[in-house]
């Protein structure tokens, strides 16, 4: 069969390589640096692990640490336990105005995140609440919880409810059936959720950017604010371990549940 050129087809996979070169090339080029003893200076004259050792020793990335992991961690529990009621409400029942109620839990995902972050420092504001941590917690709450409600209603989509209806006719109640057959059978879809909450809010910038308190600074806040003074590359070598922690947790939620069921863009993956 002789071969035909598509100018339209090749034009289409110069641009497709094009963009992901252009997306993927900066992070190339950040972790090459990260290990170079010479900076910022190219190509490379070494290797080195001087930068990743000042970054993880720098305090205030360390306190940065710290006050990310607590918000990431309250954040990601509150949103959690509401993804469960939510994600409960959103299978099992159908009601009138369930599927404005599901847009209006997934608007987070919607909305630029700079602006919501504005919108909730006003409100804040008006409610005096702005000066604490709780605002930073709120916000992170709010958009980290699409996450949840879509991982927890994936898992019980794919739950079979004679297992609840077995329980039940030999004798337990509806709070038993749920902590003893429920909740067990859909940990998978859980923990899915809570690890994309808690690494979402961890590496959060432009909405923590108006939320942030002299008190509680996050990680990302600490890290602009360092490589807005300082010209090293320990920015870069904490910028690459956040990009491996990233993608650990990206294997990982594939794993457990499927990012295609998680990001809502695909069937669910039984488990």
């Amino acid at each position: 069969m002789r071969w035909r050129f598509d100018p339209g087809g090749f034009a289409f996979r110069c641009i497709t390589f094009s963009i992901i070169l252009l997306l993927f090339l900066p992070i190339v080029v950040l972790i090459v640096v990260s290990f170079n003893p010479s900076g910022f200076v190219l190509p490379p004259a070494g290797l080195t692990l001087h930068w990743y050792i000042k970054a993880l020793t720098y305090k205030d990335f360390i306190s940065g640490m710290y006050v990310s992991c607590i918000v990431a961690l309250i954040s990601s529990g509150i949103a959690t336990g509401l993804g469960i009621l939510i994600s409960l409400a959103l299978v099992r029942y159908h009601f009138k105005g369930r599927t404005l109620l599901n847009t209006f839990f997934m608007s987070p995902l919607m909305v630029p995140v700079a602006i919501m972050g504005l919108a909730i420092y006003i409100f804040l504001v008006k409610l005096g609440m702005a000066e604490g941590v709780l605002g930073l917690i709120a916000g992170h709450t709010i958009l980290i919880m699409p996450f949840s409600i879509m991982a927890i209603s994936a898992s019980l989509r794919n739950f079979d409810r004679s297992l609840e209806e077995a329980a039940m006719n030999i004798g337990a109640g509806p709070v038993r059936t749920f902590f003893y057959i429920t909740l067990p059978i859909i940990k998978t879809g859980i923990i899915a959720g809570i690890i994309i909450s808690f690494i979402t809010s961890w590496n959060n910038f432009a909405l923590s950017i108006f939320l942030t308190t002299p008190e509680w600074i996050p990680l990302p806040m600490q890290l602009y604010s360092y490589i807005k003074f300082e010209y090293d590359p320990s920015g870069a070598a904490l910028s690459t371990c956040l990009i491996f922690i990233s993608g650990v947790v990206i294997i990982l939620i594939d794993r457990l549940i499927g990012l295609d069921v998680v990001m809502g863009i695909g069937g669910e993956k039984v488990r």
